[in-house]
Parts: structure tokens; C-alpha cells; sequence
């Protein structure tokens, strides 16, 4: 059966203090007739097996048990000492009874199989419970006996999917008492090989081994025990052979108490496989015999496996906060086959931690400014295995740079339009470089994002408006130069006024006439008009209304007229409509004269 030990149980203070191991019955084959009526009186029922494990509360009974087999049958008889039984309870278990466990394919799991079974019978009754309520092919029957009771049962094999079993064979096994001694529920629990959890898995059984009724001498202990070839996944077993009246038929291998042999072990050496790495293992040997007969356990040897399997290599290993004498290195973590202890910084080949760094960072101090170093860090587990990450190549930072680059010299401007121009100066110069530059319009940078060349176009002006420019540098410690010069720029008018429209006269005489229009529009400001008649302009000064008087026409005589606006910045606009207009005739002509006569006759002259 399985049993499962704790390390604190190997050696404690002598190497003799072994832990227990599982508890082992023979059951000697049936040579006689048994009657199943709680009364184990046939002489073949030896109770030589006793349950003194104490469970539950402080027991006063006393208790033990026998068990035979045949081809059908497993039988099993309990004698139990109580001077108080009671059978008032709802639960079978709260009363005094028996119970047997059974794990019939004797893996020692940690939950009841279809074939495992849990009976209970007591005292003072005809029924018997189970587990799952499989009873099938199961007779039980009671009796009262001198001092206390006792309880038989006779379990068919098919009952548990046992099929011919025979000598050698071996089930899980154990048998407990429940006693109650007032009336109520119970009070303790007496047990021969398991626990307080048997009721839920049959892991902690003992064994119980068919035997025939002939030989009945179980082989001496396997001696010497001892591993070898010991790595972190296998090892091999060997051991001194056992001795038997008749002959050792083979061994079973038992890990951690569990048997991890498929079939008997016929020589004196066992390979183990399917170990994990540093791990804390106890094995020990049985002997068999043909009979069945089981000898007790060899020594217990006890068993570490080694880890020769190294941690992944630690990854993306980079630094951050860089300064001048430090740095921060950060990596992604390793991985093992049993766990990462912690990690080594190497700086230029050396390691510099003092103790070994558990998280996956490390803070760097100590270093020289401006300077190159290399660093990698090694991964390790508690077996000393490593494994190093790559290299890493960092340069401390520079002293710092308190040194302003030069003034921008020969600032100019060129290209200038009425909204746009481009600045040009000779580049700064700097200790260690100019970064770029900062470009100010009255006193307020304008450039988004450093400028990195020596040329910057300016838009967004406005025509005829006085601008102030200057640049400065910058270096990447963020030092300032002083301001270059300072360029003073006004911007063009180029934008000529709308043409005037509407012109029309009136007012019109012989000699003169009034010119009437709507007025012109500018992006500045129109500044008057020129009056034009026959193509020539013909005022001497700047008009700045919209109305305007010509005069010394001549009558009856035919002009054109047309109107140009202006603004400050000399732009003229387009003509405005041309209007013809012809003055009016009002002079009478001149008295004829030299009047006189000729050819006077009576009635003409």
C-alpha cells in the first residue's frame, strides 16, 4: 500500500530510527469448513493479528482479527472485548461495529475505485452497510461472546472483480473498530494499518497477502540495500539476497511505500526511472516466496536525486537610469527544471554582487563617467548549475556640459512677401555640438520643434507690419547661446485695391462735368484715385473721395473717362467702367454781314 513520507521522517537523530512502514497479513488458504454465524469458534481462525492503532478518543476495547481465503472467498472474523455495546444510533459507525476496507487492486489511491469497498457491520444487527451499497455475494452474522462480541463475514471475490486469485496475491487491506459506551455516538475508533481518512481513500491500507496453508515461513529481510548510478531522473537498486525455507521466488521494490515493481523482481537489482530532480526518495525491498509468505522490509535507504540541469539563460537583458557613475540592469527571468535560487551580476567579467540577487533587477554603482562596460548576468539554481545571459554594452554619460554653443552670426532675411520670408545665419559652434535652434518673432520662439539646419521659412505675416527676428542655438545639455542679431523686417503690399465701379456723370455742360463712383476695397487701405480722360490722367493730386469735377471741356466734343484706385503701397488697381459723355452745343452761330444787292428788277433782285 502507499504511504506517504515526510523528509523530517528519514534520519533523525540515529540511522536506526526508521519510519514506518506498511503493515503486512498473511491470509492462509481455508482447509476446513467455516460457518458464517458471528461465532468464530473453528479451530483454523487464528487471531494472531491485533488493532491497537489508536484514531479517535481513548479506546478500551480490545481487538483482533483473522482472515482466510479460497478460490471464492475472502473471509474475515473480528473479536472485539467491550463490556458496554450499544446499536442506537442512525449511522452505523456512531455504534459499536466492525469495519473492513478493501482496495482491491491494491494501488493505494487517493479516492475509492469501483472495485474498493468500505463494509461495516454491527453489533446487534442483521443488515451490513457499504460504501457504495455493494453487498453482492457478501454473508456476515454477529454473536455475543465471553467479555464482548464478535463478527464474521465471507466476501466473494466478484464482489471486488477479483478473478482466480492465488497464492503471492495482494490487496489493500485494513480493519477498525467503532465502539460506543453510553448510548450516543462514538467515542473512539481503534484501527490496524490506516487513518483517520481511510473513509476516503485507501492510500494508507496495510496489505494483505494470500498464502497457502503449507509453508507459512516468509523469507529473512533483503540486506544491504543500497543505490547507485544516481542521477537526476534514475537510479539502480541493489541489495544482498534474502534467504527462505523453500525458495525466494522474487521482490517487490516499494518508493516512498509505494510499490513501483509491475512484476516480481526475480534478480537482486532494480532500475528506478521516472525521478525528479533533487528530490528526497526512501526505498525498500520485500521478499516473496511461492506461498506468498512476505518477508520483512530490507533496510531503508534514502535518496536525493542530483540536478544537472542548468537554468534557462536570463533574457532581454538592458540598463535604464544611466548616469554618470550608475545604472539600473533589468532582465527577463530564468526558468529551471526545479526553481531558480537567484542570480550573479558580472561587470567586465568580474561579479560584483555580494549576495545572491533574487529579483531581476540590479542597481550598478561605482562607475566612471563617460566610460565603457560590459555586463552580463548568470542565472543559477541550488544545485550551482548556470547559465549567462548576453553581453550588454553600456557607456556612462558624459561630464556635464555647462558650456553655451556660440551666437548664430549674420542673421538675414530673403524671399520676403507680404506673409512670408525665409531666415538664413551662419551656424553656432559648441564644445561638444549644437543640437539646433530656436527661431524668436518679437521676442516669442515660433519654431515647434528645434531646428536643425541654418534656415528657417517664417509664414502667417501680415503685409506692411514691422517684424523683429532673432535665433538662438542650443546644445543637447540644453545650454542657450546669446541672441544672434536682431533683422528688422516689414513686409511688401503687393495686393492692389479692387477696381472702382459704378462710374457714371453728371452735372454735364458745354465745358465740364461731375464723375461719380463706388468705392474701391484693399487689404491695407486705399489711399485715392486717379481720374483718367481720354487715357490721361487729369488730376494733379491724389483724389480720396468718390466724386470728382472736370472742367475745361469743350462743347459739343465727345470724352471717355475711367477711374484707378491706389493704395500706400503704390498698387493700382484695375480700371473701373468707362463712360462716354458729349458735351452740349449751346453757341448760337455769328451774324451773317456785307449784305447788298444786284440785278434790281421790278420783281427780282
Amino acid at each position: 500500500m502507499r504511504k506517504y513520507f515526510f523528509l523530517n521522517c528519514i534520519f533523525a537523530l540515529f540511522a536506526a530510527n526508521l519510519c514506518a512502514q506498511t503493515p503486512v497479513v498473511n491470509a492462509k488458504k481455508r482447509t476446513a469448513t467455516i460457518t458464517i454465524n458471528g461465532n468464530p469458534n473453528e479451530s483454523i481462525w487464528e487471531f494472531t493479528t491485533n488493532v491497537t492503532k489508536t484514531i479517535i478518543g481513548t479506546p478500551n476495547n480490545t481487538v483482533s482479527y483473522a482472515v482466510l481465503w479460497d478460490s471464492l472467498y475472502l473471509y474475515v472474523a473480528v473479536k472485539v472485548t467491550d463490556g458496554n455495546k450499544y446499536n442506537d444510533s442512525a449511522n452505523p459507525w456512531d455504534d459499536d461495529a466492525l469495519e473492513v476496507y478493501i482496495d482491491a487492486d491494491n494501488n493505494g489511491g487517493t479516492s475509492y475505485g469501483a472495485n474498493d469497498r468500505q463494509f461495516m457491520k454491527e453489533w446487534n444487527s442483521s443488515a451490513i452497510w457499504e460504501k457504495t451499497s455493494k453487498t453482492t455475494g457478501v454473508t456476515h452474522g454477529w454473536a455475543n461472546i465471553t467479555g464482548g462480541y464478535a463478527i464474521e463475514m465471507r466476501i466473494a471475490w466478484s464482489n471486488m472483480a477479483i478473478v482466480n486469485p492465488g497464492p503471492g496475491f495482494t490487496i489493500g487491506f485494513d480493519v477498525a473498530n467503532d465502539d460506543d459506551d453510553n448510548g450516543s455516538t462514538r467515542e473512539s475508533q481503534l484501527m490496524w494499518a490506516g487513518d483517520g481518512n481511510n473513509w476516503q481513500y485507501p492510500q494508507n491500507f496495510g496489505d494483505l497477502v494470500l498464502v497457502t496453508g503449507t509453508d507459512t515461513q516468509a523469507p529473512t529481510a533483503p540486506a544491504n540495500l543500497a543505490a547507485s548510478s544516481i542521477t537526476q531522473s534514475s537510479l539502480t537498486l541493489n541489495w544482498t539476497a534474502s534467504t527462505d525455507n523453500i525458495g525466494v521466488t522474487g521482490y517487490d521494490v516499494f518508493r516512498n511505500g509505494t510499490k513501483i515493481n509491475t512484476s516480481l523482481v526475480t534478480t537482486t537489482t532494480y532500475n528506478v526511472a521516472g525521478l525528479t530532480a533533487s528530490t528526497a526518495y526512501q526505498f525498500y525491498v520485500q521478499a516473496k516466496d511461492a506461498a506468498g509468505n512476505t518477508s520483512p522490509n530490507s533496510n531503508t535507504i534514502n535518496v536525493t536525486t542530483p540536478d544537472t540541469q542548468a537554468p534557462t539563460a536570463p533574457t532581454n537583458l538592458a540598463a535604464s537610469a544611466i548616469t554618470q557613475t550608475s545604472l539600473t540592469l533589468n532582465w527577463t527571468a530564468s526558468t529551471d527544471n526545479v526553481g531558480v535560487t537567484g542570480y550573479d551580476i558580472y561587470q567586465g567579467g568580474v561579479k560584483i554582487n555580494v549576495s545572491l540577487v533574487t529579483a531581476t533587477t540590479f542597481d550598478v554603482t561605482g562607475l566612471t563617467m563617460a566610460t565603457a562596460y560590459q555586463f552580463y548576468v548568470q542565472a543559477r539554481d541550488a544545485a550551482g548549475n548556470s547559465t549567462n545571459s548576453s553581453t550588454l554594452n553600456v557607456t556612462t554619460l558624459s561630464p556635464p556640459d555647462t558650456e553655451a554653443p556660440t551666437a548664430p552670426a549674420n542673421l538675414a532675411a530673403s524671399n520676403i512677401t507680404q506673409s512670408t520670408l525665409t531666415l538664413n545665419w551662419d551656424p553656432s559652434t559648441d564644445n561638444i555640438a549644437v543640437a539646433g535652434y530656436d527661431v524668436y518673432r518679437n521676442g516669442i520662439k515660433i519654431n515647434a520643434s528645434i531646428v536643425t539646419t541654418t534656415s528657417y521659412n517664417v509664414t502667417g505675416l501680415s503685409a506692411l507690419v514691422s517684424y523683429d527676428f532673432f535665433v538662438v542655438a542650443k546644445d543637447v545639455a540644453g545650454n542657450t547661446s546669446a541672441n544672434s542679431n536682431t533683422v528688422n523686417v516689414i513686409t511688401p503690399d503687393t495686393q492692389a485695391p479692387t477696381a472702382p465701379s459704378g462710374l457714371a456723370s453728371s452735372s454735364v455742360t458745354a465745358t465740364s462735368l461731375t464723375l461719380n463712383w463706388n468705392a474701391s476695397a484693399d487689404n491695407i487701405a486705399v489711399t485715392g484715385y486717379d481720374v483718367y480722360q481720354n487715357g490721361v490722367k487729369i488730376n494733379t493730386a491724389a483724389v480720396t473721395v468718390t466724386t470728382y469735377n472736370v472742367t475745361g471741356l469743350s462743347q459739343a466734343s465727345s470724352y471717355s473717362f475711367f477711374i484707378r484706385a491706389f493704395d500706400g503701397a503704390s498698387n493700382v488697381s484695375g480700371n473701373s467702367n468707362i463712360i462716354n459723355v458729349t458735351t452740349p452745343d449751346i453757341q448760337a452761330p455769328t451774324a451773317p454781314s456785307g449784305l447788298a444787292s444786284s440785278n434790281l428788277t421790278s420783281t427780282s433782285l
